[in-house]
C-alpha cells in the first residue's frame, strides 16, 4: 500500500449576514486568540480579522466542534456602512502585514502587529 500525506483545510473566513466567521485552521494560524480586533478598509472594500492580546478586542466566540470561531460584528459592521445582507467566501483569506517604511514586509512581532487576514467586499 502507498503512503499519501494528508494535508489540514485550507485557512477561510467568511462574511455572512453581517457575522465574521473563520475555521479552526484560520484560528490555529492567528495563534489561538481569545480576542480579535475587527478591521475595515473603506477605500478597499475589505474587512477582516486581526489576533490582539487585549482584552479591549471583541471575544473570538468558539465552536470547535463545528470548525467555527467567530465574532459578533453586524452592529459594528452595520454602522462602519458594510452591508450586512451578503455572503462573503475568501479561502484562503487575504494577508496583510504591517511594513516599515521605504521598506518591505518584516516579521509583525517586532513591531506588536498581527497580521490582518481580509476579504474583499463586493
Amino acid at each position: 500500500m502507498a503512503w499519501i500525506e494528508l494535508f489540514p483545510a485550507a485557512t477561510g473566513l467568511q462574511l455572512k449576514n453581517g457575522v465574521l466567521k473563520w475555521n479552526t485552521a484560520l484560528q490555529v494560524s492567528m495563534g489561538d486568540p481569545l480576542w480579535v480586533e475587527l478591521m475595515h478598509d473603506s477605500a478597499n472594500g475589505q474587512v477582516g480579522i486581526r489576533a490582539t492580546n487585549a482584552a479591549t478586542g471583541l471575544p473570538v466566540i468558539k465552536e470547535p466542534e463545528n470548525g467555527e470561531y467567530w465574532i459578533d460584528s453586524a452592529d459594528l459592521l452595520d454602522s462602519a456602512g458594510v452591508p450586512i445582507d451578503i455572503t462573503v467566501n475568501a479561502l484562503p483569506p487575504e494577508e496583510w502585514r504591517q511594513v516599515v517604511a521605504g521598506g518591505g514586509p518584516v516579521p509583525n512581532d517586532w513591531f506588536g502587529y498581527q497580521t490582518i487576514y481580509y476579504l474583499e467586499l463586493p
